[in-house]
């Protein structure tokens, strides 16, 4: 065999072995990131409700909070928000719509936590000048199966 007959074979073995090899990697890798994939889409970042603190809650007294953030311009800063609102007491879900206009949902139990008190938790520590603005609150009958932002970019105002 010629060198370059040599070369050329040793080439393309190598690169099926390490295709042949890699394969089960990446789509292991794939399968996990899969799983990690919002459902509602590539906008949204949604908090799982936690087993043992839903049943911790009254589900007559669930309410809904949606409102718009104004000063947390990136991904980063609303995922802050989104952490401290769900590592707080009484909170249910979390969804924060990540493309402008930047909107949150709460479902929350209204004997637990309030409004003000959601906004605090929100805010604190944010080193941003960040407003939460035209917020709306209802009484749910059940708790929602999607939880998406009434503020979000897929709503035309």
């Amino acid at each position: 065999m010629t060198k370059q007959k040599i070369f050329l074979v040793s080439i393309l073995s190598f690169a099926t072995f390490s295709t042949l090899s890699c394969t089960p990697l990446l789509a292991l890798e794939d399968s996990k990131h899969q799983e990690k994939l919002n459902p509602n889409g590539p906008l949204m970042y949604t908090g799982e409700g936690k087993p043992e603190a839903l049943a911790k809650l009254n589900m007559n007294a669930l309410k809904r909070l949606d409102f718009r953030v104004e000063g947390a311009s990136c991904a980063i800063c609303l995922g802050r928000i989104r952490k401290r609102l769900e590592s707080t007491k009484g909170i249910a879900k979390v969804a924060v719509a990540i493309q402008k206009p930047y909107g949150v949902a709460v479902i929350f139990d209204s004997t637990k936590t309030e409004k003000d008190k959601i906004f605090q938790a929100g805010l604190k520590g944010e080193k941003e000048k960040v407003l939460f603005l035209d917020d709306q609150e209802e009484k749910l009958d059940k708790m929602p199966f999607i939880l998406i932002p009434k503020f979000n970019s897929l709503v035309k105002s």
